[in-house]
């Protein structure tokens, strides 16, 4: 099954949420599909029996929920990654990160961005961000001090 829109935050989830270029270039499609009806491959993104080819996709997101760990805090980070992708807009998206939530493969970059605490399990909503390199405008490694309390 596939529907247009972005799900609650707050909600489990078992789907994945695909940004592709609609044909015509105007405003970007975001699609959600049930991960079972969902393949990335090495010719694009299919959902159901529809294929888009990499060339179209922005990206596609999965969020998934953690455990809180106490102490736990991105502060600590020495090394971080600057990522700026084309997401259809004049300027792009900007992502910080730390390196530790970066991974680059063949189709493109992975990187885990947290969306908030879910007030009623104290869990933390995060999203996995799948980006194809045909959308990664720059990224760099960046050195910083860690902060102190």
């Amino acid at each position: 099954m596939m529907t247009e829109g972005t799900p609650d935050p707050s909600a489990e989830t078992t789907a994945v949420r695909v940004t592709i270029q609609s044909l015509d270039g105007s405003s970007p499609i975001v699609l959600t599909a049930s991960h079972t009806d969902f393949d990335a491959n090495d010719r694009g993104v299919q959902i159901g029996t529809v294929l888009y080819p990499w060339h179209r996709v922005i990206s596609y997101v999965r969020t998934f929920r953690q455990e809180l760990i106490a102490g736990a805090t991105d502060a600590q980070a020495k090394s971080w990654l600057r990522l700026r992708a084309d997401d259809g807009s004049s300027g792009g998206t900007s992502y910080s990160l730390p390196v530790d939530r970066f991974e680059a493969d063949q189709l493109g970059v992975t990187l885990v961005v947290e969306r908030g605490v879910v007030a009623e399990t104290g869990e933390l909503a995060m999203d996995r961000i799948v980006i194809p390199w045909a959308r990664v405008l720059e990224y760099e490694r960046v050195i910083r001090q860690p902060e102190t309390a």
